[in-house]
């Protein structure tokens, strides 16, 4: 495996240069024009005090230093705390900037699957993404997420063997699990990939989708088991019943009842302190652990499941900004450009506020512009994906299962990581696999575009 990671070409060499060589410049200018980095507010907080618990208790405690930790996963503070120890946080952020190099170069073998010239444009798109360079740095579980992510999918759609193509990419997912449990979900959409594999027997697919299994669970397994001694729950983390009590049902709350977002998430607060004996913990602010969990999906399923179809139609219109958000204005506001206070563009859409949001926009000339630049960006891009998804459905066997896989990822994180919690941030696990399509989109379009000047030329000379 390690052996065909790192058999380059010319062209992998350069974009892997390339790839660090902007993450590391960003590395260095951000550490001094923002002082705090290489934190990125409460969750690089977090995932740093866990870092330290392993070195000095030994095992994975929560904030308070006492109780085992069930929210974060333990992939990135294990990670955090081995280089801290070795040459401070800053050796972090440089090893994350080189793992994004060697994603990049990973990028480009995938779509290289389809052309040369997809797998460049979809690598370039990767390596000078503003989201991806600045997030490169930060105390965050993206840089290592992303690359077990995309070493799974390209171990799966590059190959057909029994080992490297089903049982690698199930332990490299269930690495990437390890680090955001958002890989478990994730997990669906191989199992998709391996299932309809329609050029062999059904027995086959179903070997293959059972090997994928088992190195997923080789890696996960032992975790799940661990919560279930510990907590009696086989969730692998609190975090998805932490945002559906603090998020995904109180802000559906909100605008159900056209009362504000902090009114509505106190409302929740003071339910859950009625039905959930953690108490204690609960005004301590450590609510999100798995013994609160069941407590906490009673609380935002008493509301949600009232309403599913208007919650589900709540979830698509908040996941839009997953997609087409400019992201820039986040990066902006960290770095002290931009007032970073500004109203949530989401909610001004979902209740048809257009005068809201340019209000909102106009006070702020340069988030104006960022927003329009990096809107204009992502919607072409999300444009120039669904062509290359759809035009290359007719493509052979092989490159239609990888068009699935691709498209099922990013369906499966927009609607795991959209709705209440959409950030442009989580789009970032899945930027690969959008330039991939938005890659071959391109492809098309200048196809389609030469075609018909020769058709045109053609008319003229006879």
């Amino acid at each position: 495996m390690i052996r065909g990671l790192m058999r380059w070409d010319r062209y992998e060499l350069w974009l892997f240069c390339l790839a660090v060589f902007v993450r590391v410049f960003a590395v260095a200018v951000l550490f001094f024009w923002y002082p705090p980095f290489p934190f990125a507010g409460s969750d690089s907080q977090s995932y740093l005090s866990a870092a330290r618990g392993f070195l000095v208790e030994g095992h994975f405690i929560a904030e308070d230093g006492v109780s085992p930790n069930s929210y974060e996963m333990p992939g990135y503070p294990l990670f955090v705390a081995a280089l801290e120890s070795i040459g401070g946080l800053i050796f972090v952020a440089l090893v994350q900037c080189l793992l994004l190099g060697v994603t990049t170069v990973l990028i480009y073998r995938i779509g290289g699957l389809f052309s040369a010239h997809i797998g460049m444009v979809a690598a370039l798109l990767f390596a000078f993404d503003p989201a991806g360079i600045f997030y490169s740095g930060f105390i965050l579980t993206e840089p290592l997420f992303l690359f077990f992510f995309v070493c799974a999918v390209y171990f799966a759609v590059s190959s057909e063997s029994l080992l490297r193509g089903t049982l690698i990419p199930g332990l490299l997912l269930g690495m990437a699990t390890m680090v955001r449990p958002v890989g478990e979900v994730l997990a669906v959409a191989f199992i998709v990939f391996y299932i309809f594999k329609k050029s062999v027997a059904w027995k086959k697919c179903f070997i293959a989708t059972a090997v994928f299994v088992v190195g997923f669970a080789m890696i996960v397994g032992p975790w799940i088991v661990r919560n279930k001694i510990l907590f009696g729950r086989t969730e692998l983390s609190a975090v998805a019943a932490w945002q559906f009590a603090y998020a995904h049902g109180p802000l559906f709350y909100a605008y159900q009842n056209n009362i504000s977002d902090k009114e509505a998430i106190s409302l929740f607060h003071a339910r859950l302190l009625e039905v959930s004996p953690y108490v204690e913990d609960i005004k301590a602010n450590r609510a999100g652990t798995l013994y609160n969990a069941p407590y906490l999906w009673q609380v935002a399923f008493e509301y949600i499941g009232e309403y599913p179809v208007a919650f589900a139609r709540f979830h698509v219109i908040k996941t839009v900004p997953f997609f087409v958000s400019d992201g820039l204005r986040e990066i902006a506001g960290r770095v002290g450009l931009i007032d970073n206070d500004l109203p949530n563009i989401g909610n001004l859409l979902l209740r048809g506020e257009v005068s809201g949001i340019i209000a909102a926009l106009v006070q702020e000339p340069l988030a104006f512009v960022l927003f329009l630049i990096g809107s204009l960006f992502w919607g072409a891009v999300v444009c120039l994906m669904v062509v290359g998804a759809w035009q290359y459905s007719r493509h052979d066997v092989r490159g239609r299962r990888t068009i699935m896989l691709l498209v099922c990822l990013i369906v499966i994180m927009a609607g795991v990581a959209g709705g209440a919690v959409s950030h442009p941030r989580y789009r970032y696990s899945v930027t690969p696999f959008i330039f991939v399509l938005t890659a071959i989109g391109i492809s098309r379009v200048v196809l389609q575009s030469r075609l018909t000047q020769r058709v045109k030329r053609f008319k003229v000379f006879s």
